[in-house]
């Protein structure tokens, strides 16, 4: 095409900062730098889409994720076009098709091309800088209180279920290891195998109004009502309650 350079170089030349995200990252998005580079995803004169983008985000991702792709780290990357033909409960991104709300598009040096923190492995010590890509959306009161009755709808009255299974010093479940990131088949994306090494345990999520059941490989069939009673106590169990609190400020 005449052109002085070839791409990717003859593009960085006016876009540096893209340039400085492809060669300073761990990982590159090889879209970038094989076959037509920076053309697999852009037209080099004019668009109808922002970002001279050959076509909506979502289309253009799925033309080469359509079938497993084998990483450069040696991990298998799923067919995420027949994950969302399969699975009807996505994920709020994927519902906006929007996938660079958390993948860069270009590189990162977070695993697969994550946009901020969140833990690679199946457990992992509770840390809020470590799950900084979830709270992007979601708020991050709902892992730090142990008590609510109302940041969340998975509690068993008022003992909040995530608190209880992310936030724990030693082997705190990522959410990889109950949700889907991308689609599922059962409600609130929730997983139909959870992944432990090369086993792949079965996880049966039922919810209903009140609540719901859940049966995992790591426990047994466990229900959840979220209906809360605060303890009541007799007139005496009161009284005396009073009488102490009394005590205790006059001493």
């Amino acid at each position: 095409m005449l052109i002085s350079k070839d791409e990717p170089d003859f593009c960085f030349e006016c876009h540096p900062q893209i340039g400085q995200i492809i060669k300073s990252s761990s990982r590159v998005h090889e879209a970038t730098i094989m076959g037509k580079s920076c053309s697999n995803c852009h037209a080099a004169h004019a668009s109808f889409l922002p970002k001279l983008l050959l076509g909506p985000m979502y289309d253009i991702c799925l033309s080469c994720h359509d079938k497993e792709v084998q990483g450069k780290d040696g991990a298998l990357l799923q067919n995420i076009a027949a994950i969302m033909a399969e699975n009807p409960f996505r994920h709020g991104p994927i519902q906006q098709n929007n996938c660079i709300a958390c993948h860069n598009p270009h590189g990162s040096n977070i695993f697969r091309l994550l946009v901020s923190y969140f833990p690679e492995d199946f457990y992992a010590p509770f840390d809020l800088k470590e799950y900084n890509l979830c709270f992007q959306c979601h708020p991050k009161d709902t892992f730090l209180q142990e008590r609510t009755t109302a940041l969340t709808n998975f509690r068993d009255g008022d003992l909040n279920l995530h608190f209880m299974h992310v936030n724990k010093e030693d082997k705190g479940r990522t959410c990889r290891a109950c949700h889907e990131v991308h689609a599922s088949k059962q409600k609130a994306h929730v997983r139909s195998v959870v992944p432990y090494g090369n086993w792949e345990f079965p996880l049966v999520f039922e919810a209903d109004e009140e609540g719901g059941t859940c049966a995992a490989g790591c426990h047994d069939a466990k229900s959840y009502k979220r209906k809360y009673e605060k303890m009541k106590t007799t007139d005496t169990t009161a009284s005396n309650q009073r009488s102490g609190a009394v005590k205790d400020a006059e001493q």
